[in-house]
């Protein structure tokens, strides 16, 4: 990944030593790329999580999942990633979408991961491929198999076009949408 300087320099985003084990940057494929907030750039990749680039100083860190953790990614592969207005910044995963207000260090699962035990089941296994902003502060989400969830600014169902193989000229397809 690179920064473009306001003088039109470019220079390479290289990860912090430590900050993150597994595949390095430069290996993985980048999918997505958002401001969580003034001067730091989230990279959304394929498998690595989320890489937080501080522009300035070039430093990162990465947010993965952490099975033991609630608070964590749901899921490594991020497919899209979306500032609202409110400043929230959304994560479109494999395993569903999560939610993080940059004022916390936490990563929000809203829905889709599997529900431990004990919980409200909710949406499991919904792989998230897309993130699109509506008015109102709606969003709707392009998934997998499962076509389309539209949910509010609290991350709240509120509606759903589904895939339906008897009205194929009607209908989304049974794919990923």
């Amino acid at each position: 990944a690179w920064v473009i300087e306001p003088d039109g320099t470019a220079r390479r985003i290289e990860e912090t030593p430590g900050s993150a084990p597994g595949t390095a940057l430069s290996q993985l494929h980048v999918v997505a790329l958002a401001e969580a907030r003034p001067g730091e750039m989230w990279i959304g990749t394929i498998g690595g999580g989320i890489i937080a680039v501080d522009v300035a100083s070039g430093r990162t860190r990465r947010l993965r999942n952490a099975p033991s953790l609630k608070v964590s990614l749901p899921d490594n592969v991020v497919r899209g990633l979306y500032r609202d207005r409110s400043g929230l910044v959304w994560a479109a995963t494999n395993h569903g979408l999560a939610r993080h207000d940059p004022g916390q260090s936490a990563v929000i699962t809203m829905f889709g991961a599997p529900t431990p035990a004990g919980e409200e089941a909710g949406r499991q296994g919904i792989d998230v491929s897309w993130i699109l902003p509506m008015p109102g502060g709606r969003m709707w989400l392009g998934t997998h198999g499962r076509g389309i969830d539209i949910i509010d600014a609290q991350g709240a169902l509120v509606g759903a076009l589904r895939p339906d193989a008897s009205q194929p000229l009607k209908a989304l397809p049974e794919d990923i949408v």
